[in-house]
């Protein structure tokens, strides 16, 4: 019972608290305090509870407009830390979580930045664009329409606003199973925004722009020395130099955002998680596509908001792809 009271009270908490408004939501915990005593007095053992609402509360990456970084931070860590014992140290034990974690080791963000030095060199320019088209394109997500017609599912590229973890760690896993050179994670933090065709639009119709306190993607060395992030929620089009990725948010672009940067191993999956190369773990696969699912409708449901044909670009024909539909039929039997 008292995990039921405290999920109904917590996301209420969160969102005054977001919202910046101190004098409400001091005068709400103490309406409230009251009633989580009088409910833990009676040592109830019930289980009931939101953890799903915590979990994604936990692990998104969402920053509200003019919210500073470090307050949705703070947001997510309190719901990190409301989520019960059990399915704590079940995710924690996904990636092998130490006091070292992502956000630990994050420093401002540099090209010469000493962690580098654990990013793989592929030594294939060849090799590295078509393992990005592979995992960009290929739909390996179980998923069908309404009427029951079964219809596969690329990750959530045009739904960049979040599950970028869910993304990253896929292609980590995809790309280890089709046996590409194996790739680690870049994490970034700060008042990250990107201007995004796959984005709501602005009240003035005008392209919009999704915000994020953190975002991740696979990174690797190319032969040339250089520093290369596979993450087609910016750019679906291409590979990303480092620096052009960072830009892209914000970074040394005129915008004066500051950014913080961790080098983590492949499976490190939320900044809560270990990013110690000494200590590497396997992930868990199938936790990861149900997450990546929850984003699906999402996905969908942005598609249509802005008037374009979900069947269509979730299907055969995403709009990065510049072959006619018979072209495309005949070149890309791979991913459907």
């Amino acid at each position: 019972m008292i995990k039921l009271a405290t999920a109904l009270i917590f996301p209420v908490i969160i969102i005054l608290f977001r919202k910046r408004n101190l004098v409400s939501l001091g005068v709400f915990v103490a309406m409230m305090l009251p009633l989580v005593l009088s409910v833990s007095a009676c040592g109830s053992s019930d289980n009931e509870g939101n953890a799903n609402y915590y979990e994604e509360e936990a692990f998104s990456a969402v920053r509200a407009e003019n919210e500073a970084w470090e307050d949705a931070e703070l947001a997510s860590e309190a719901a990190w830390k409301m989520l019960d014992e059990e399915s704590l140290n079940e995710l924690s034990a996904e990636a092998g979580a130490t006091p070292k974690n992502a956000r630990d080791s994050r420093e401002a963000a540099s090209l010469q930045l000493a962690a580098l030095a654990n990013v793989p060199v592929w030594s294939s320019n060849e090799t590295i664009t078509e393992a990005f088209a592979r995992v960009r394109d290929t739909a390996f997500i179980s998923w069908n329409l309404s009427d029951g017609t079964f219809f596969p599912r690329r990750s959530t590229w045009l739904y960049p606003d979040d599950g970028c973890f869910a993304r990253a760690e896929l292609m980590a896993f995809n790309l280890e199973d089709w046996g590409y050179p194996g790739v680690v994670k870049i994490f970034v933090f700060g008042n990250l925004e990107v201007t995004s065709q796959n984005a709501a639009k602005k009240p003035d119709g005008t392209t919009g722009s999704v915000r994020w306190w953190y975002h991740v993607a696979p990174i690797l060395k190319s032969g040339e020395n250089k520093y290369i992030v596979l993450d087609p929620s910016i750019d679906p089009q291409k590979p990303l130099p480092l620096s052009s990725w960072l830009n892209s948010m914000g970074w040394n672009n005129g915008s004066g955002t500051t950014i913080l940067m961790s080098i983590c191993p492949s499976h490190t999956y939320v900044p809560y998680d270990d990013c110690d190369f000494a200590i590497i773990s396997t992930g868990n696969y199938d936790a990861t596509l149900e997450r990546q699912k929850y984003y699906l409708p999402k996905e969908w449901n942005r598609l249509v908001n802005l008037g374009r044909d979900p069947l269509s670009e979730l299907g055969r024909y995403p709009w990065w792809l510049s072959l006619s539909k018979e072209e495309f039929s005949e070149s890309k039997p791979c991913c459907f």
